[in-house]
């Protein structure tokens, strides 16, 4: 009688043991879609804020400013993001950096990067960016264009 109860519990706590680990499971990959779908939505809101801004300031002045790092470097701060524009040839013109003296500016996105942005719109990159960051990001890179629908650059907003 003892072992028939032993037998029993044993199933009965496997049981509820391999329940608990599926529904963890379940959460666990639920939450990361929730936090990776936010984190989209969060990143095409700001690149699409921010590409309009620079567009502006391209128009008036220049993208390589310090006021226009000053904000670029206010929005990443309030956001979390990490924000860079680069000139045609993918060259990294300026930065949302704090630092007075930006490791970016002047670095040059990997060739494979500029060849896959596209003539419009925003494409997105889940990575180093080919070695341009240390660890993975989710980054939207937007083409920027002057009055004339020419393209002027490329935004690059990160998490």
């Amino acid at each position: 009688m003892h072992s028939t109860y032993l037998r029993n519990f044993t199933a009965t706590a496997a049981m509820v043991m391999v329940s608990f680990l599926l529904i963890g499971l379940a959460f666990s990959v639920v939450s990361r879609s929730v936090f990776l779908s936010e984190t989209r939505e969060n990143v095409r809101n700001s690149s699409e804020s921010i590409s309009r801004m620079a567009e502006a300031v391209a128009e008036t002045g220049d993208l390589r400013s310090l006021e226009m790092r000053m904000l670029l470097s206010t929005i990443a701060s309030s956001t979390g993001q990490h924000i860079f524009i680069t000139g045609e040839s993918g060259q990294v013109i300026t930065c949302s950096d704090a630092g007075a003296f930006c490791q970016h500016i002047g670095t040059r996105l990997n060739d494979s990067i500029p060849s896959s942005l596209p003539t419009q719109g925003s494409v997105t990159f889940q990575g180093t960016l080919g070695g341009f960051y240390e660890a993975r990001h989710y980054t939207l890179a937007t083409v920027l264009r002057n009055s004339d629908g020419e393209p002027t650059g490329c935004l690059f907003v990160s998490r």
